[in-house]
């Protein structure tokens, strides 16, 4: 495989410290189709998609789309973790966005190796995450201005990896994996 793919990471779980003091979710219905791992933010009826172009995206607490078991009921078959949450699936409402935990997120092939530790701001690419330093400085607004932090890395990402492992929320700046 080319690239680290979300089955790589888990196919059971978005959130990978579920259960732990600092991994804490909400039950909202998406705006539109939203796969597993994309960010989103909560505009206080829907969780709809994060990016960089978007001001607003910044201004407010972003969070990831998570995962849960169900069964398709148009086609009777088990929704993968590569599954989006369809808004037209009775089943896929609500859904479930990660606010806080170490959790598996989209991100922007970063060319190289990313360090634990390293902070990740939304991407212009839609639903993904890329490396602080890619900002462009001086800039207040516009798809220049992104200088909220999303996250931090809570393990290395290598070349050609689209999804990273990433602590948000209470949970940044922890490790995984690690002793």
């Amino acid at each position: 495989m080319a690239y680290t793919a979300i089955t790589d990471i888990t196919s059971e779980c978005i959130c990978l410290n579920n259960g732990e003091q600092d991994a804490r979710s909400i039950t909202i219905d998406f705006g539109a189709d939203t796969a597993p791992g994309e960010w989103c933010w909560n505009d206080g009826t829907n969780a709809d998609l994060a990016d960089a172009s978007t001001v607003g995206d910044k201004l407010v607490r972003l969070g990831v789309a998570g995962y849960r078991k169900r069964i398709r009921r148009s086609t009777g078959a088990l929704v993968p973790i590569t599954g989006d949450w369809d808004v037209s699936e009775a089943e896929d409402k609500p859904g479930i966005m990660w606010t806080d935990g170490i959790v598996v997120a989209l991100c922007d092939d970063q060319n190289g190796t990313v360090v634990v530790g390293t902070e990740m701001i939304l991407s212009t690419n839609v639903g993904a995450v890329t490396v602080r330093s890619q900002e462009a400085t001086g800039a207040t607004s516009g798809t220049a201005f992104r200088s909220v932090t999303a996250g931090v890395l809570a393990a290395d990402i290598i070349d050609n990896d689209v999804y990273c492992i990433i602590g948000i929320g209470k949970a940044a700046g922890r490790y995984w994996g690690r002793v």
